[in-house]
């Protein structure tokens, strides 16, 4: 997880780094103004869970072929 308090200027920040020539990449820019407050790694018995219910998901979104899209186009 990261931490950015202001991400909007942050992103600024990084690209003005970069077009100054402060930073060769966004990656070098990165790597130097933003800080990683906390990192998660993935249990593989939820990952591969995970898994499975977007194959199921995906399935039925072919079926109902995007059914609640057009509804939500129409305000519903």
């Amino acid at each position: 997880m990261l931490r950015i308090p202001e991400a909007a200027a942050a992103g600024a920040a990084i690209l003005a780094g970069i077009g100054s020539g402060t930073y060769a990449t966004i990656s070098e820019a990165l790597d130097a103004l933003v800080q990683v407050e906390r990192t998660y790694e993935p249990t593989p018995a939820r990952a591969e869970q995970a898994r499975e219910l977007l194959v199921r998901y995906e399935s039925l979104r072919k079926r109902d072929g995007g059914a609640d899209l057009r509804a939500d186009a129409r305000g519903e």
